[in-house]
């Protein structure tokens, strides 16, 4: 004897919406753990030989760059307001522990030098990696890096102070990332740097 065939039942809007909440709950967890993982790190290369936080105010100068490829000289370019960005946006969200009472880029300077640290930084290293690898392969294919070496100085009698490598890099994620995560990173690790250093 053949089975009775159940008549087809619409699914119940309630349901519909609660598995839709879900699924858009789920992907927008998903791709915000795996969009591009970056990471960051510092080396110290000269110890400081005077306490970051006698200063008062950071001056960003121009960078330079050991590489002369356009994505590499528009990275070094963009590098100095990425900082001051940066910096300006924990401040505000960190009142009660600032990273210097202001910080500035060396085209903006309208103070004299007393308290003043100079920021000089030379992009050694940037490579774009390759997106689709980072996408279609992960585990590492295809990263983008960046690396900065930043001396700091002593406005008014010119000596250093610091000199510190900053590293940063973008891994594999569902949507590759961008290359532009490496440096976020960098300026990342110049922040992190500069809160566990930085005792006015």
């Amino acid at each position: 004897m053949v089975g009775k065939v159940q008549p087809f039942k619409y699914p119940n809007l309630r349901d519909c919406i609660t598995f839709t909440i879900r699924l858009v709950l789920f992907l927008f967890m998903t791709a915000s753990t795996i969009i591009g993982c970056s990471s960051n790190r510092y080396v110290v290369l000269t110890p400081t030989t005077m306490r970051l936080g006698n200063y008062t105010v950071l001056e960003v100068e121009k960078f330079g760059s050991n590489l002369q490829d356009s994505d590499a000289l528009g990275v070094a370019g963009k590098m100095p307001a990425l900082i001051v960005e940066k910096i300006r946006k924990y401040n505000l969200n960190h009142s009660d522990a600032k990273l210097f009472s202001r910080v500035i880029l060396s085209t903006d300077s309208d103070v004299d030098s007393t308290g003043v640290v100079l920021m000089k930084g030379v992009l050694l290293s940037y490579e774009t990696g390759n997106r689709a690898k980072r996408w279609l392969l992960g585990l590492g294919s295809g990263k983008a890096y960046c690396t900065l070496q930043c001396t700091f100085v002593d406005k008014t009698t010119g000596l250093e102070v610091l000199k510190v490598n900053f590293e940063g890099e973008l891994g594999g994620g569902f949507f590759g990332g961008g290359a532009e995560g490496a440096s976020k990173a960098v300026v990342s690790s110049i922040t992190n740097y500069l809160k566990k250093h930085y005792q006015p």
